[in-house]
This record gives structure tokens, C-alpha cells and sequence, in this order.
């Protein structure tokens, strides 16, 4: 991706990153920001590294082809697999409700911005007792502190379902 080994090491082990950074890696999500970074940074990379890169690409390319038209649903984000991303969690709305509710119900002003940002640290503090984070969502680096990556979605899919 174009990173230098310090800062993989510190996205691998918690750190949020920085705007532009947070920007390469949602394009490698997408087959055409994959296919990109592997143009412009695939010389750094091994043999072996660059193959891996290419069947994963692949597999995303096989995986379009199975779901033409589709969209990445909330439901799609709670079958991802857990990763360093999601705090090596799958994402469970049941668990997201249950933090929200408990923040809810304790801390006085609880405004959306505060809210994201005590998640986030409930998060992290379970990532760092027990190696997984409490509700495997996954955050971006914002002016004001963390923010929930699909935040609107996920609040409008909460007060929906209750």
C-alpha cells in the first residue's frame, strides 16, 4: 500500500490512521483500488507477496460475479471475517445496542460524537484485555476523535430494528 514497516506495525496493533492513509485502505477494499495499489506498489513486494495480492483480487472479482448488483449490507459487514480492522471480531449489532444502551444509560449528555468516541474506547479496552474488541466495529480517524466506519448506517439500522 505504500506504508512504510512502522506504520503497518502500529494499524496492525491499534493505532487509527491518519486521513489519507484510512483513504488507501478502504480503496483496497474495492477490486479497482486493489488492482491500483498493486500497480503502483507492487515492485516492493516479494513474488510470493504479489501472487498472494492477485488471487485475493481474484477472489474479490469472483465474489462481484456471484452477487451482480449487489450492494455491502450491514449483513454483509457481520459475515466479514474478523480481522485487525474489526478488532478481530465480526460485527454484532446485538452488541453494538447493548454498549449503546449501557452508554446511554450512564453517562449524562450523551451526544453522537461523545458516543462514538466511548465506543471506541470501550473497544479498545476489550481489545486490550481479552484480544478482540467488545463490538467488531471498525473506526477512522477523524478531526474530533474516532469515528464508526458506516455510522449512519449503523445508527439508522439500530433505531429500525428498535
Amino acid at each position: 500500500m505504500g506504508f512504510g514497516e512502522q506504520t503497518a506495525y502500529r494499524y496492525e496493533h491499534g493505532d487509527i490512521p491518519d486521513q489519507a492513509h484510512n483513504t488507501v485502505l478502504l480503496s483496497a477494499k474495492s477490486v479497482d483500488g486493489a488492482q491500483r495499489l498493486l500497480s503502483q506498489n507492487g515492485h516492493n513486494l516479494s513474488e510470493r507477496s504479489a501472487s498472494l495480492i492477485k488471487h485475493r483480487i481474484q477472489d474479490m472479482i469472483d465474489d462481484v460475479d456471484r452477487k451482480p448488483g449487489s450492494t455491502h449490507t450491514l449483513e454483509d459487514v457481520e459475515a466479514d471475517i474478523p480481522s485487525a480492522t474489526n478488532g478481530y471480531r465480526r460485527l454484532s449489532l446485538e452488541r453494538v445496542a447493548a454498549l449503546v444502551h449501557e452508554l446511554a444509560t450512564t453517562c449524562h449528555e450523551l451526544y453522537w460524537t461523545k458516543l462514538q468516541k466511548a465506543m471506541f474506547f470501550a473497544d479498545m479496552l476489550s481489545y486490550e484485555r481479552f484480544s478482540c474488541s467488545l463490538t467488531g466495529l471498525s473506526y477512522a480517524h477523524a478531526p474530533h476523535g474516532p469515528v464508526m466506519n458506516r455510522k449512519d448506517e449503523i445508527r439508522y439500522t439500530l433505531v429500525d430494528r428498535g
